[in-house]
């Protein structure tokens, strides 16, 4: 697969499974503080499962791309992406649709999470938040991507501390993957450019020869 192909393909995977995660969280919107009383939590939970591969499937070709650029932004990118995605996005929501049911029907959902996930939830909102400043570092500085995808980062981040449900469990991580939506979008087009200007240099040459 040429490099141009991978970036489209990938890039659009990113676009598509954002986009599939901001529709199953928003989803979640009447219910933000009881998932697990919302009627349609397991399928707008499994929209967002499937979103979040779609994601992980083409994060290599976003990751790729802007390494091409500057190696180090190219890897934060992919760490900042890949682990709160596996880890808050596939594997807790998995998790969650798996087990929730059963806890319901079995004296309902404990009120605070079994100390084993703690860990796994906070290494994965630090590396979010680390990796966010290392990767709004790195836009500015390298401008590969526009200002604005800085400027919606951080609004995504300054959601999750706002006190209310709905802000905090649906527009915060709506946000997040409207970055990384915008990412896979500005790489396919930006590659479409990239690709018209070879192809532009190529009929030159053979135009000479």
């Amino acid at each position: 697969m040429s490099a141009h192909r991978l970036y489209r393909v990938g890039g659009g995977a990113v676009v598509i499974g954002g986009l599939v995660v901001i529709a199953g969280t928003l989803g979640r919107l009447p219910f933000a503080w009881d998932d697990f009383n919302n009627p349609g939590y397991v399928t707008t939970t499994l929209v967002q499962i499937a979103g979040s591969i779609l994601v992980l499937m083409g994060l290599p070709a976003i990751a790729v791309f802007v390494a091409s650029r500057s190696v180090w932004l190219g890897i934060a990118i992919y760490v900042g992406i890949w682990i709160p995605t596996v880890f808050l996005n596939v594997a807790s929501n998995f998790l969650n649709v798996s087990i929730g049911p059963y806890l319901l029907a079995h004296g309902g959902v404990p009120k605070e999470l079994p100390g084993v996930f703690m860990p796994i939830l906070l290494a994965s909102i630090a590396t979010w938040a680390v990796t966010g400043v290392v990767m709004s570092v790195g836009i500015i500085r390298t401008k590969v991507f526009p200002i604005w995808v800085v400027g919606l980062m951080f609004l995504a981040v300054a959601c999750e501390f706002i006190p209310i449900d709905a802000v905090k469990n649906v527009i915060s991580p709506s946000l997040a993957f409207a970055v990384v939506a915008s990412m896979g979008w500005l790489v396919t087009t930006r590659n479409r450019a990239d690709r018209n200007a070879d192809r532009g240099d190529a009929a030159q040459v053979g135009a000479r020869a």
